[in-house]
């Protein structure tokens, strides 16, 4: 019930007064009585005490806009602060169209997501969609985040071979947003599209693999020179437009997270998953058996093991240096 002091029922609480369920130390003397900061108030406080008078971004779910951050708005305004420049409210994460939360008890502890795939994996996942979008939680789009782990690292894996290296990472730091494909910055620079970042992204990889395949089948080394060099231009774009979204696998904080799996005896690769280890050992006997059978000149084997290859979404590619795959 309204309190009758005060002068508006619409009022929300600055100082609220002890009830007899709270804790006796969650509350401090003042002259206007004993009791503790509202939710509001104490939001106020300690952006201001931590931030300053104002700072650039203030997060938080959608359900938060009214009456939470207006309230925390409209008192930090009241005491003479600027506050946040920008009010970000993202949408939720939902299992089953539920919004997950501890109230409901669908919520999903990080440990027990962890044990099913890779951080990079879960982070892909989480991070998919533009932020004020709902993200259905669910198996499919764990696997979907792996399969988008394949396709990248599997291209960047193919293409460091032909480059002979790696990009160090001080290089894909220092790719600014002027050599960036401007599908990636548009996307960016469009209310924090993720959705379309990742699409230019996979749109370079395509033109990547395109040039794989040219290298493949060049027979001219200045012809393969100039390939080279597209391609390490490539690998640097989209490992620096991965770096943006905090997903390029050969950043230093993914290489110590595998690392620091290894030591514990996880089967982490930089994120590779189980699953595609067992692959990737398939798919490389299925070669040895290939190479065998070509050097034996029996050609029908070699050919079906190709085709039983290429039926299950495998491109081979063959080339002087011998044979390479990666999924359709």
């Amino acid at each position: 019930d309204a309190s009758p002091d005060k002068h508006d029922a619409r009022d929300f609480a600055l100082w609220k007064a002890p009830c007899d369920f709270d804790q006796k130390d969650a509350r401090w003397n003042t002259p206007f009585g004993a009791g503790r900061p509202g939710w509001h108030i104490e939001c106020s406080a300690m952006s201001h005490r931590y931030l300053g008078d104002s700072f650039d971004i203030h997060g938080g779910g959608l359900d938060l806009r009214f009456p939470h951050h207006e309230n925390e708005m409209a008192q930090t305004l009241a005491a003479g602060w600027k506050s946040a420049n920008v009010w970000m409210h993202s949408a939720w994460v939902t299992s089953k169209g539920e919004k997950m939360s501890k109230s409901l008890g669908n919520g999903l502890s990080v440990p027990s997501v962890l044990a099913q795939k890779s951080a990079w994996v879960v982070r892909y996942a989480l991070g998919g969609v533009q932020y004020r979008a709902m993200l259905e939680w669910s198996d499919q789009s764990l696997n979907e985040a792996q399969s988008a782990y394949d396709r990248i690292s599997n291209f960047l894996e193919r293409a460091g071979r032909v480059i002979e290296n790696q990009p160090d990472y001080a290089e894909v730091q220092g790719v600014d947003a002027d050599n960036l494909p401007e599908d990636f910055t548009k996307a960016m620079n469009d209310d924090i599209n993720v959705s379309g970042a990742l699409a230019a992204i996979f749109t370079a990889i395509r033109s990547g693999n395109a040039l794989l395949d040219d290298y493949a089948q060049g027979q001219d080394n200045s012809q393969n020179d100039s390939i080279k060099n597209l391609l390490k231009t490539c690998v640097l774009q989209v490992r620096a437009m991965l770096d943006t979204l905090g997903l390029d696998p050969y950043s230093p904080q993914w290489r110590s997270n595998a690392q620091k799996s290894q030591d514990l005896g996880e089967d982490a690769d930089n994120g590779a998953s189980a699953e595609h280890k067992a692959l990737e050992s398939l798919i490389t006997n299925q070669l040895e058996q290939r190479a065998i059978a070509r050097a034996a000149k029996d050609f029908a084997r070699a050919d079906a093991i190709r085709d039983s290859l290429t039926a299950a979404g495998v491109v081979i590619e063959d080339s002087a240096q011998g044979s390479s795959w990666h999924l359709s």
